[in-house]
């Protein structure tokens, strides 16, 4: 049955050998096709080794060994493996092997066979398969899915080893795949079955973390097993990226129509390249009527919904999304087509731009506002009108006249009346106020029925009033206040004839009479006066003739316009200290309820600048949150419109009672620009008796001495704001507190990756012309900070480096990326200049560190990429820093390196090594070096340390130095090292067997190593497999190495040396050696490094050092090696300071295990 098997296997000749197990080692019967196999004749087995395979072949005697310890299958067992032959030819042999009872002796029957052609072509397969960026499998499509081939990639990709997959799921492919695409993929596979052709099938695959990837795999049928099941060859590829993308992109989608569904407005984009509208769904709105609206800026559709008022401001609209306004707003009215009421709508649209900096889209959304405005325009009107009269107030008059006067076109005349009722006083005294307030009304209801629509009335004092006439002649408006005049005269004042209701007004017109308001009024009033003069109830035109002008007081003159106590009479203000909480209480808008409030207190104050002013969530700034000037009204708000406190020494100590004033000016910085002194007028608000911010009110136009009425309308308007202002600030400090946590390190105060992203591409897009390079940093063996002094003092060593690089560093922002790297974007001048600040910064930092823990040394590796080398790409400089920072090599070395392509090179090159390192093992290409150890007291050689080589097929060697850093971060070197430690075992076996004296070799060990747990029981296994006592074996780990993985580093070599292996500290004193840890070292020698020799000369305090350092080894009972030994001089002064041994270039070099045994060995 064993025969057939083997013959399945492969074609070629079978041999058999039996062994005795009673004599352990005798052959009793060997065909000849066993010699020719093994190599050696007959006669030489016979005659020279006694009949002992042991003797014969050390190698061929050990697998068989080795099969038949096989726990799986004890008395039968199979093998594969390399065999290398006396002339030096190498086979590779299976074995399958068996215990049979002959003669009345139990014997070990073994079948070989050369299967050295069916592992070429099979090594060829793999390196095919291997080539492919995903793995390859064939399944056996029966009612399991049985695994019956597949490459490493396969169990690669899904996160496992081969031997960690089939502990777990066998050999059955199902049985990590998720339930619910079971289904899927088992259709899919039909399908390939049925049509013979290439199929595609998504599945989702059990990860060893526990987590659920997405694989995609293409297959096709390529045959049967003898059974006649199909068998299905596929190739798997990572889909899990694409998967995650297209979910996301689902996901917007689904978000952005469910959005656009449920708001109240229509969410739009606007093409400039093919003026082109399009909507995300099926809608008529009030602008478009279809989801896409090709030739936007011709349509006619809005034409018929927009009020022909707005029509202008549309064409606008449509302008600047042609000329990719960046921000674009529109308020407009609009009506359904068909008709019905017109409703107020807001169109506000954002423009992005291409890579080409041009405007590509504009994104936005119409809203209906109509509520909104509606209320917006009523509160407007509630402040803008007296309340009495519903007329506009004194204020608003002048400006909505001076408006007229600057529009685009201007107006070129009309008349302005000044209307004063006669006798008014002795009306309210004679018939009480209530009477003289419906009296006033009736007035104003008259004065609105006789002048025309479109023209301005208001109410500018207790009875006077003023009205404009926009575009009237001369004559005309003369008519029209004549006519004013008789329609007062008409209305009804009670029985009190004596008290007849009559108005005097005085006109003048433009542009005869002036320009502007001021200019018209004054002549106006005197036209009034003379009127009043005459008789009163009447009305008189402004005549330039001086009659009873000059030297005369006006009733209303200049000079009492400009006194603050007269501005508003009877009450006004009293109304609106009243008015303001009603106008909060009552808005849904509160920001433009308080702009509003803003232009009252401005405009009553003659102020250049009202605003409110807010601490900072930090509590250190005054940050401007509403800004209202004269002449401009709302003002946008920017970050920089702020000033702390320290530039403003002793601020909060000139309140007095909440106030604080200055009416010769002063200079405040921020939010109201210290180019000019102003007055400025400032009434705190306070949360609990805490400064929270002020309301501030800025004159520019010199002294301006407060008066009690305004500092009174000022407090009025703090003491209704106040619960608003507080209320938002509690919501502020809260998305402050939510904003740190999402966008800062908690630790450091720096950014997080992300914010960094954000601020640095603003500050490019910004600054394009600025030098600027990415600075990639981390602090070298930080673990070594926390082991040895703690976490708490390792967190005070990340907070000072990132305050040296953010205060000293001049960077432009700094992220913290995790543990102990940091990113900063910085600005530079040229590359040199740019490395002496980093290493200044990095010297200042480890000062700092070394004042705070004496005897430490902490050193900073930094990589930098300049942005011109990556066309500013923010992401590729940062990969590119941190490619620059890994090529500073080395535990313990800290510098700054310039990227460079060929550091990319280099990447590529480790990339290669990935791709061949298993393909390598295999085949043996990694080649063990030894070199010798020389005791000084006698020139013997007292061992060897074992080197690896890396010799590829084309005979070019790879050194250590290239590959095993690679591996160390990959983690392959814990296999490199059990390879070495596997030769070394196998070729000191054959020495042992031939009598040869054997020597302690030592072999390199990972810290990694320390990651596994049972090493060192499976490291002593191996050389128990092997014959070879432990203490023939040393392990050497870098004193580095040791400290960075120090608790399980240390158990592991507590464990070796436990189990009698010897165990050396290399490179000892390069790195982090303390005297108070030298005795707690799990370690039994000390290999001092080369760099006490190499380059450091013989001088005095260095043959002092040394010699002290070997005293204090050997006093603590560690035997002393000393590497790097190149010269008679080395020898000599290391033999006098009582070193033991010695290893270097003065003795021999590295070379391989057959000339070492022919040039060392006895």
């Amino acid at each position: 049955m064993a025969q057939g098997k083997l013959e399945k296997r492969c074609s070629s000749r079978l041999c058999r050998c039996v062994l005795s197990l009673a004599g352990g080692t005798t052959v009793r019967y060997a065909d000849e096709g066993f010699f020719d196999m093994a190599g050696f004749p007959r006669e030489y087995l016979e005659t020279s080794c006694g009949g002992s395979l042991k003797t014969a072949s050390p190698q061929l005697y050990g697998q068989i060994c080795a099969m038949r310890e096989q726990p799986d299958n004890p008395g039968r067992g199979e093998a594969e493996f390399r065999y290398q032959r006396a002339d030096g030819t190498e086979l590779w042999l299976y074995l399958n092997g068996g215990l049979a009872e002959l003669e009345g002796e139990r014997r070990l029957e073994c079948l070989f066979l050369d299967v050295t052609e069916l592992v070429v072509a099979r090594t060829r397969l793999e390196n095919i398969t291997n080539t492919i960026p995903g793995g390859v499998v064939q399944l056996s499509f029966g009612e399991d899915w049985r695994i019956l081939y597949a490459n490493d990639g396969f169990y690669r990709l899904n996160g496992y080893t081969r031997q960690e997959y089939r502990a777990l799921a066998g050999d059955l492919f199902i049985r990590l795949m998720h339930p619910d695409d079971e289904a899927v993929f088992e259709t899919a596979v039909r399908e390939m079955i049925g049509t013979r052709q290439t199929g595609v099938a998504d599945y989702r695959v059990r990860q060893k973390d526990g987590s659920w990837r997405w694989r995609v795999a293409y297959g096709k049928m390529i045959g049967s097993t003898e059974e006649g099941v199909p068998v299905i060859q596929c190739v798997i590829l990572d889909n899990e990226e694409k998967r995650q993308l297209e979910q996301k992109l689902e996901l917007e989608n689904e978000r952005y129509q469910a959005v656009a569904q449920m708001s109240d407005g229509v969410l739009w984009e606007y093409n400039a390249a093919e003026d082109e509208a399009i909507v995300p769904y099926s809608v008529r709105s009030v602008l478009v009527d279809q989801m896409r609206t090709p030739g936007f800026s011709d349509s006619a559709y809005a034409q018929g919904t927009v009020h022909p008022e707005d029509l202008p401001r549309l064409e606008q609209f449509r302008r600047e999304l042609r000329e990719g306004k960046p921000h674009i707003l529109f308020e407009f009215r609009a009506r359904q087509p068909g008709g019905g009421e017109y409703r107020w709508h807001r169109a506000e649209g954002v423009t992005l731009c291409g890579a080409d900096g041009r405007p590509a889209r504009t994104v936005g959304r119409t809203a209906d506002i109509d509520r909104e405005k509606r209320e917006r325009l009523r509160l407007r009107d509630a402040a803008e009108r007296d309340p009495m009269t519903g007329l506009y107030n004194r204020s608003v008059v002048q400006r909505l006249i001076d408006e007229r006067f600057e529009q685009d076109p201007p107006v070129r005349a009309g008349s302005l009346f000044v209307v004063d009722i006669d006798n008014f006083k002795a009306v309210n005294d004679r018939l009480g106020h209530l009477f003289g307030d419906v009296l006033l009304t009736n007035i104003a209801k008259a004065m609105r029925e006789t002048v025309r629509p479109g023209d301005i009335l208001g109410r500018i004092g207790g009875d006077e009033f003023v009205v404009f006439l926009p575009g009237a002649s001369r004559a005309e408006g003369e008519r029209i206040a004549g006519e004013l005049v008789a329609r007062v005269s008409r209305i009804y004042a009670g029985e009190f004839t004596d008290l007849q209701i009559t108005a005097s007004v005085g006109v003048a017109d433009c542009p005869r009479c002036g320009d502007h308001y001021v200019e018209l009024f004054r002549k106006a009033d005197r036209a009034l006066y003379r009127a009043k003069r005459h008789g009163k109830d009447r009305a008189e035109a402004y005549e330039p003739d001086g009659r009873g002008a000059d030297g005369e007081e006006s009733l209303l003159n200049l000079y009492e316009m400009d006194r603050p106590e007269v501005r508003w009479q009877d009450g006004e203000m009293e109304s609106m200290l009243d008015l303001f909480p009603r106008i909060l209480s009552s808005s849904k808008d509160i920001d433009s309820a308080i702009y509003l409030m803003l232009d009252r207190i401005g405009e009553y104050c003659r102020a250049a600048d009202v605003g409110i002013l807010e601490r900072t969530p930090k509590g250190d700034r005054l940050q401007a949150t509403y800004l209202w000037k004269r002449g401009t009204g709302r003002v946008p708000i920017s970050s920089e419109e702020a000033f702390s406190f320290s530039q403003w020494p002793g601020y909060l100590q000139r309140f007095e009672e909440g106030v604080y004033t200055e009416p010769d000016g002063a200079m405040l910085p921020g939010c109201v620009r210290p180019d000019r002194r102003c007055a400025l007028l400032q009434c705190g608000i306070y949360d609990e008796g805490a400064f929270s911010g002020c309301v501030v009110v800025c004159d520019r136009g010199g002294r301006h001495d407060w008066t009690r009425q305004e500092i009174a309308l000022t407090l009025g308007f703090v003491r209704a704001v106040t619960p608003y202002i507080l209320k938002r600030r509690t919501a502020a400090e809260a998305q402050y507190r939510l904003d740190r946590a999402l966008n800062f390190d908690e630790l450091t105060g720096l950014l997080s990756l992300g914010s960094f992203k954000e601020r640095a591409a603003a500050y490019l897009a910004a600054s394009p012309r600025s030098r600027c390079a990415i600075i990639y940093s981390d602090i070298v063996n930080f673990k070594y900070i926390n082991d040895a002094y703690g976490f708490t003092t390792g967190d005070e060593v990340l907070r000072d480096f990132a305050r040296a690089i953010t205060e000293r560093g001049g960077a432009v922002c700094s992220a913290r990326l995790g543990n102990d790297s940091f990113i900063s974007l910085t600005r530079y001048e040229s590359l040199d200049q740019l490395e002496k600040h980093i290493s200044r910064i990095d010297q200042e930092f480890n000062a700092g560190v070394r004042e705070k823990l004496p005897g430490s040394n902490v050193m900073v590796a930094s990589g930098v990429c300049p942005l011109s080398l990556t066309q500013g790409d923010l992401v590729e400089a940062i990969d590119n820093a941190n490619i620059a920072r890994k090529s500073i090599k080395g535990f313990h070395k800290g510098g700054c390196a310039i990227f460079e392509e060929g550091m990319k090179r280099r990447l590529s090159a480790e990339a290669q090594m990935a791709n061949r390192m298993e393909y390598a093992l295999e085949n043996r290409e990694f080649v063990v070096y030894l070199q010798p150890k020389v005791a000084l007291r006698d020139g013997r050689m007292v061992g060897a340390e074992a080197l690896v080589r890396w010799r590829r097929q084309d005979g070019s060697i790879i050194p250590p130095d290239e590959f095993i850093p690679f591996f160390e971060r990959n983690g392959f070197v814990t296999r490199i090292d059990l390879y070495v430690l596997d030769r070394v075992l196998e070729r000191m076996s054959v020495w042992k067997a031939a009598g040869k004296r054997l020597v302690p070799l030592s072999v390199n060990i990972s810290r990694i190593h320390g990651d596994s747990p049972n090493q060192a029981e499976k490291i002593l296994e191996l050389t128990r497999r092997w014959g070879i006592e432990p203490a023939m074996i040393e392990f050497e780990l870098t004193e580095t190495a040791l400290f960075q993985n120090a608790g399980r580093v240390r158990s592991l070599l507590e464990k070796l040396m436990e189990m009698g292996f010897g165990v050396s500290i290399d490179d000892f004193g390069a790195g982090y050696s303390s005297l108070n840890v030298l005795p707690s070292i799990p370690a039994n020698i000390l290999k001092l490094d080369k760099g006490f020799l190499q380059g450091r000369g013989f001088n005095e305090r260095n043959r002092t050092l040394v010699r002290h350092m070997i005293s204090m080894a050997v006093d603590l009972n560690f035997r002393v090696i000393c590497e790097g030994v190149e010269t008679a001089q080395d020898v000599e002064f290391l033999r006098a300071v009582g070193c033991d041994m010695a290893q270097g270039y003065y003795f021999a070099r590295p070379m391989p295990i057959d000339e070492f045994e022919e040039r060392w060995m006895e």
